[in-house]
């Protein structure tokens, strides 16, 4: 398989996820919308909706507010001063400093506080229409509010929704870590996240928003964020719904020796606090030097028992976890686009396929003759190995957390995304492919194709159910919920190949096939055999 370390594959995940550069709204020369809020007076635009020429509508965009103060580097958000005169919000605000080059578009700064609302056109204060908020994926590592595929216009515009997308701090600065913190601060991207959410709640009402109607949402990390959200949320609750979309963060890594690693580089680890130290070094030698060395992308979470508890399957069944509706769900082929950006093409042998397994803790040599039989033989091996890790880190894992939300009476249902379209460049229902196809921000036309009509109708067809699943949430997706039967649960298939462009019921057991046999494959860990790293328990 060549040279491959964890850090290529993450890096590449992280691409899956932040595919879309930034692109600046394009004025349609309407009246600029204004909106007070408690901080002061918002300017916004008027802009007509992305790549969708025949809609005449226009979204009324209010971009870059900042929902909290320039941070201080390390240290837990504080929200924004009030300010005086009326605040241009027209333009993105700087994206947070990213772990990769090249991810995302600039500007980058470390005040990158910034929120975006995204609102239906006639709406007014008293319109209480329902929010949608939006946690951006990226392995808590990259990615911006400012990216194309986030601009949520569409969803506005034809689904009236209010959306909000914000800016959160990443890889060091977000997840530093440091023993100098305090416990309860030491995930201060987690932090901004729970800021932003407390100004949506704030705020939202004044833009023609219900305060008492947010869903969450997010996408990989993201959805891994919602997860967070739900498993200790702030009081009082500032949603009433949750959608996650391939929820999983691929950090392993211990982020304190990784914190004393570039103390020492830069010569803090001898100071009385090297958090004080650190915060003097210049951003820019602080961010090369991350980019550069091969810590770079190993900041996980740290485990405070308030942005980030220990079990999330503890706090279902403590019932902790928020008792609101949660609809979640994975993609057919999740790894399969990965192996294939990493060129491995049909080639892949046994020994490339111990030496995947293992960047992912799978140290079990033997683990295709465990797991193989459970698959069709028809498969190519860049195949299987893409299976067996999409099921391994996304399907089974999201199927055992339905069932456990089942099992403490949440109501719970599961979507499963199996579309495979020209723009996003995969052969493959891709980690993140479904992004645009939710938020209705595919590109007609790219480098790698144009947008098929399937592409087209199967985008409408989810922004309705997501958007649909935000003004009810109790009424659900369409399907049953998920119950604690196996069997007989069902869930809905966007994109399936007899029916690309629309929806199918179909049993749950058509993903989960294999997850009994990995299920052994986690007794095989606990019992120190395997080592396996999900984010939930499977």
């Amino acid at each position: 398989m060549g040279a491959m370390s964890f850090k290529h594959i993450v890096t590449l995940l992280s691409g899956l996820a932040a595919l879309s550069a930034a692109s600046p709204l394009v004025n349609a020369h309407a009246a600029a919308p204004t909106v007070t809020i408690v901080s002061g007076v918002i300017v916004g635009t008027a802009t007509g909706v992305l790549n969708q020429p025949t809609v005449t509508g226009l979204v009324n965009a209010y971009l870059g507010i900042p929902y909290a103060s320039p941070p201080k580097r390390f240290e837990a958000p504080v929200p924004a001063p009030a300010w005086n005169t009326s605040l241009n919000a027209q333009k993105y605000g700087a994206a947070c400093i990213q772990q990769l080059n090249g991810s995302v578009v600039g500007p980058f700064s470390e005040d990158c506080l910034f929120a975006n609302v995204y609102v239906p056109p006639n709406t007014t204060a008293s319109s209480q229409k329902a929010v949608m908020f939006w946690i951006h994926g990226g392995d808590l590592a990259i990615g911006a509010s400012s990216e194309t595929t986030f601009n949520a216009s569409s969803l506005a515009v034809n689904h009236d929704v209010i959306v909000v997308t914000f800016n959160y701090r990443l890889g060091i600065f977000g997840f530093p870590n440091s023993p100098d913190l305090p416990s309860s601060q030491r995930n201060p991207g987690y932090l901004d996240q729970r800021l932003a959410l407390q100004w949506t709640r704030d705020n939202i009402n004044a833009f023609g928003g219900d305060k008492a109607n947010i869903t969450i949402f997010g996408e990989s990390a993201g959805g891994y964020s919602v997860a967070q959200l739900l498993a200790n949320p702030p009081k009082p609750l500032p949603f009433v719904a949750a959608i996650m979309e391939s929820p999983l963060i691929l950090l392993p890594g211990n982020g304190t020796k990784n914190w004393n690693n570039v103390s020492a580089h830069f010569g803090c680890a001898t100071a009385d606090s090297s958090l004080e130290c650190l915060q003097k070094v210049d951003v820019s030698d602080l961010s090369g030097y991350i980019q550069s060395s091969g810590i770079g992308l190993l900041w996980p979470p740290a485990i405070d028992g308030v942005t980030q508890v220990e079990s999330i399957s503890d706090a279902i069944s403590a019932k902790s976890f928020a008792h609101v509706p949660v609809y979640m769900g994975t993609n057919t082929g999740e790894f399969d686009g990965l192996l294939k950006t990493l060129g491995l093409g049909k080639n892949i042998n046994n020994n490339a396929t111990e030496q995947l397994f293992a960047l992912f803790g799978l140290n079990l040599t033997s683990i295709t003759e465990i797991l193989a039989p459970k698959y069709p033989q028809k498969l190519a091996p860049v195949d299987l190995v893409g299976q067996i890790l999409t099921d391994l880190f996304f399907t089974c894992p999201v199927a055992k957390f339905s069932r456990e939300l089942a099992a403490n009476q949440y109501d719970t249902w599961r979507y499963w995304y199996g579309l495979v379209t020209p723009t996003f460049g995969s052969d493959y229902a891709a980690h993140a492919s479904e992004v645009n196809q939710v938020f209705g921000s595919y590109p007609l036309q790219n480098e790698n194709g144009k947008a098929t009509s399937d592409q087209i109708k199967l985008s409408a067809l989810m922004q309705t159910v997501w958007t649909n699943f935000a003004k009810d949430p109790h009424r659900g997706p369409g399907w049953p919920q998920i119950s604690t039967n196996s069997i007989s649960n069902k869930f809905g298939l966007f994109g399936g190949v007899r029916n690309s462009s629309g929806l199918q019921i179909i049993p749950t057991l058509t993903a989960d096939f294999a997850c009994g046999v990995l299920d052994g494959v986690a007794t095989l860990s606990k019992a120190g055999v395997l080592e396996v790293n999900t984010p939930f328990e499977i």
